[in-house]
């Protein structure tokens, strides 16, 4: 059995975070095709998109503001 080290835990975290990020960046695209967000020019929906991602990832990680 290979021993965990803080290293090998902080690049697992990463690469569940990143593919976590992905995923909700998925699900924001397939939400502005559904017409889910109420938005107008490529600025506003990229700002809506980045809100989404960040509300939801940290929804996840059980982070409250």
């Amino acid at each position: 059995m290979k021993r965990s080290t803080i290293n090998s835990l902080q690049e697992r975290d990463t690469v569940h975070n990143n593919a976590m990020i992905g995923f909700l960046y998925k699900e924001a695209i397939e939400l502005l095709r559904k017409g889910e967000f109420d938005v107008l020019g490529a600025e506003n929906t990229a700002d809506v998109i980045e809100r989404y991602v960040q509300q939801r990832f940290f929804k996840r990680l059980n982070i409250n503001f």
